[in-house]
């Protein structure tokens, strides 16, 4: 498979330009190698240094201010609709996906710091040389990465190998391929047997997000893409993201991003 079909972007990065608020309709992987700067995801704040990984979910925008010369970082930006192909294991791809109350952004791995940089190093090698099975090693390569993230915090990645967390990880994989679609939450409970209130509660114990929450964060990110990278109008985003009507879309946007869909993209 084209390694550019996995990762939209992938390389090491000592620019010290700070980054305004921004998001990605991908998972992004972020490696400190040297240096000190502020993240901002949402409504928290972190300081990160040398040996801090982060992980940003689709569904989340971001900003960094450098609070220190010679700033150096890895950062992979992976594909969402690859991510679980790239990675063959449901309990590691859950920290793209997931924000229980208690998550945590910023994993400290400087105890693994050499091995990481070995590996990220790596991953930018075979994403720019784009040698035989580079797909390959690349997923051998993130995983790895994501195996030392697990030792180091394994309380981050809430899944437990059971029916309920299985039935809740399948919605949302649901939710993320069938989005344009007019999806009803109540008929998403009773596909697995479970009464709303208590898929509802599950839902977001695990995930952090309501499941209504999850398929309309998970349409925004949509909209947000194709507001920046393509000339269709408020209407066609309207459709194309399964929102019901351009007023609801509109409304839904604003209240959830803080702009009308049309000051968004200018503002871009």
């Amino acid at each position: 498979m084209d390694i550019r079909l996995l990762f939209r972007d992938c390389k090491y990065s000592s620019d010290q330009t700070p980054l305004n608020q921004h998001y990605h309709d991908n998972y992004e992987v972020l490696y400190i190698r040297n240096g000190i700067s502020s993240l901002k995801v949402g409504d928290r704040s972190y300081t990160l240094k040398r040996g801090s990984l982060v992980f940003i979910s689709r569904l989340e925008d971001h900003s960094i201010t450098i609070l220190s010369g010679n700033y150096e970082r890895y950062f992979i930006i992976i594909c969402s609709e690859r991510l679980d192909q790239l990675i063959g294991d449901t309990r590691l791809a859950s920290i793209f996906r997931n924000r229980p109350p208690s998550y945590s952004h910023v994993f400290d791995v400087s105890a693994y710091a050499d091995d990481l940089d070995r590996c990220f190093s790596g991953i930018v090698q075979e994403f720019n040389e784009k040698q035989l099975y580079c797909s390959d090693l690349v997923s051998i390569l993130l995983k790895q990465i994501l195996i030392y993230a697990y030792r180091a915090c394994p309380d981050r990645f809430s899944y437990e190998s059971d029916r309920l967390h299985t039935q809740i990880y399948m919605v949302q994989h649901y939710i993320e391929s069938n989005f344009q679609n007019d999806i009803k939450i109540s008929d998403l409970a009773s596909k697995n047997f479970i009464s709303l209130h208590y898929f509802s509660r599950s839902f977001k114990q695990q995930t952090g997000y309501s499941p209504k929450q999850y398929l309309v964060y998970t349409r925004l990110a949509h909209a947000k893409a194709l507001l920046c990278s393509t000339k269709l109008s408020v209407g066609d985003v309207t459709i194309q993201c399964g929102f019901s009507d351009v007023n609801n879309f509109i409304r839904t946007f604003k209240k959830c991003v803080g702009v009308t869909p049309l000051k968004f993209k200018k503002r871009i």
